[in-house]
């Protein structure tokens, strides 16, 4: 049995591969994918909730019709939107090819018709993604550029998944203590902020842990009500309760799931621990929304991710690589960004000799573009930008080919087997499962 929406999935396929945005000066440069910001990434999952439920975001940027097969769900009360960190959309199709219950699941999670394929954002990291998710804006659009970023109002490096400075140790979310405040650091309403203005409640299904936290506070401002669960045992059970208490109700259900993200991390991408975390996942989810008590008729319910996962077990640290020293004589306040796509900070008249050591020693695993170029180009989609995007974005962003890291140990180390935040097919591309219940 062929998916109904096969051939679908492989049309939008090759409209993501023939976005084009920017061209970096190397021989790979068609392994690389790129943002689909106009119909087809996770930003625009934002735009399409607010529109099924009659309340579009400000210049509507929905999906393509096509992902619904040509005609938008009508009389929908209901959105659920459940984000499986990690789950990338070839990895997916892989396991549905070698896994008969992974493909049941996605069948049963799909009325018949499949996957199709979406785009995360620049870079493909969960912290930039989630804003994106929550705001519905591009990283330009809501400032969040990188996993790290050189932050000129506290004159350093911060993690924006910590929120406190990069590297060392400090206290738990250190830059809030010292003025930061999360609401007001994206320049852009929470989608819950907007649906609650049209009388619309969100809630938000999560890990007790993650509730509250700097980035929290930043994606869920103006969510009604939090399910907080404690572990995978409660999570299903606090999912059906979210969605049997908001039966028949008009409203918006966010779900997060880091567990692909953090078994990949530690044991790869592609391996026996990442398949059965998938297999789970999908299992419980077509489980759960098969209940009758926590279906309406009217709700309908999208799975998706924020980004692929790919093992990287090769690294240039610019801070040891003799081939690299140009690149770390040039750095201005050390390499930011996500270790897949970094961002660097370059000293006034040395552009060039970095540009070289990349070109003449480096170019089998990394390239580059200006970071004015790949702005103009709508690398972290389209103007206006938030205030802080053209500092953040630097002077280059350094692009590291599938399976390379680029890395700076005078600034901090982080030791994983899978990693994401690059431009690779397997990073880039993301699925989206949907159905009515």
């Amino acid at each position: 049995m062929s998916f109904t929406f096969a051939s679908t999935a492989a049309t939008l396929e090759a409209k993501i591969r023939a976005n084009r945005l920017i061209n970096p000066p190397t021989a790979w440069a068609d392994e690389l994918v790129y943002p689909s910001y106009e119909d087809l990434s996770l930003r625009n999952i934002g735009h399409s909730v607010t529109q099924l439920l009659g309340a579009p975001l400000p210049n509507s940027a929905p999906l393509d019709a096509r992902v619904w097969g040509d005609a938008l769900p009508t009389d929908i009360d209901r959105v659920v939107v459940f984000l499986m960190d990690g789950m990338g959309y070839l990895h997916l199709q892989q396991l549905i090819n070698e896994d008969e219950t992974i493909r049941s699941s996605v069948e049963q999670l799909t009325q018949g018709r499949g996957p199709v394929p979406l785009t995360s954002v620049a870079p493909t990291s969960t912290a930039i993604a989630l804003t994106t998710l929550w705001t519905g804006g591009t990283p330009g659009q809501t400032g969040l550029l990188g996993t790290t970023m050189h932050l000129r109002e506290f004159s350093m490096i911060a993690s924006m998944l910590r929120f406190t400075p990069y590297p060392g140790k400090h206290m738990p979310e250190a830059l809030m203590q010292w003025g930061m405040e999360p609401e007001n650091f994206v320049p852009l309403p929470g989608i819950a902020e907007h649906l609650a203005e049209a009388g619309i409640a969100t809630y938000q299904v999560q890990d007790r842990i993650l509730m509250g936290s700097g980035l929290s506070r930043i994606l869920h401002r103006g969510v009604e009500g939090a399910y907080k669960h404690c572990s995978s045992s409660d999570m299903p059970l606090r999912l059906h309760d979210a969605l049997r208490e908001t039966r028949g109700q008009r409203c918006y259900v966010g779900v997060y799931w880091p567990g692909v993200d953090s078994i990949a991390h530690v044991y790869g991408a592609h391996n026996k621990y990442t398949q059965q975390e998938i297999k789970t996942q999908l299992g419980m989810l077509a489980d759960v929304l098969a209940s009758p008590d926590v279906q309406d008729g009217h709700t309908l319910v999208m799975i998706v991710a924020d980004h692929g996962e790919y093992d990287a077990p090769n690294t240039i640290d610019i801070a040891t690589h003799r081939d690299a020293a140009a690149l770390l004589a040039g750095s201005a306040h050390g390499l930011s960004g996500d270790k897949r796509l970094g961002i660097l900070h370059v000293r006034s008249g040395h552009e060039q000799a970095v540009k070289t050591a990349i070109d003449t020693h480096l170019s089998h695993a990394l390239t580059y573009i200006e970071s004015a170029k790949a702005i103009a180009a709508g690398f972290y989609g389209p103007q206006p930008h938030a205030p802080g995007t053209a500092h953040r974005a630097g002077d280059l962003i350094v692009i590291p080919r599938q399976g390379w890291l680029i890395e700076d140990t005078s600034v901090g180390k982080l030791d994983l087997v899978s990693w994401h935040g690059g431009l690779s097919e397997w990073e880039m591309l993301i699925p989206l499962l949907w159905q009515r219940i």
